[in-house]
């Protein structure tokens, strides 16, 4: 993908964004011959959403939060505990958002 100037980049990501081309956004993002500027975008677009992209995925998600919270009540083991993290580790957000602050913090 050539781009001509930075809007019309940014144009284009948030296309490939709404079109729901993880593909397209993984390559732009890991592309070195590309601005920064352009690779940075795209790999915040990858980060952008809460739940994770591709259905099988969001499935398993859930079934980790759900198993972990209700096992925790249920239970107060530790183990259903880690499963709650790690369901929240499929996240994309939610592990960019922690590896920017604690990248801050270092």
């Amino acid at each position: 993908m050539d781009f001509l100037n930075e809007k019309e980049a940014i144009g284009a990501l948030e296309l490939l964004y709404l079109a729901k081309d993880r593909k397209a956004l993984l390559e732009i993002s890991n592309n070195p011959s590309l601005p920064t500027q352009v690779r940075q975008y795209a790999s915040g677009l990858l980060s952008r959403p809460w739940l994770p992209w591709g259905g099988f995925r969001k499935a398993v998600m859930i079934v980790f939060f759900v198993a972990g919270v209700f096992g925790s009540l249920i239970t107060g083991s530790l183990f259903f505990l880690i499963l709650v993290v790690l369901a929240l580790l499929f996240s994309p957000r939610l592990v960019a958002e922690c590896l920017v602050r604690f990248s801050a913090k270092s």
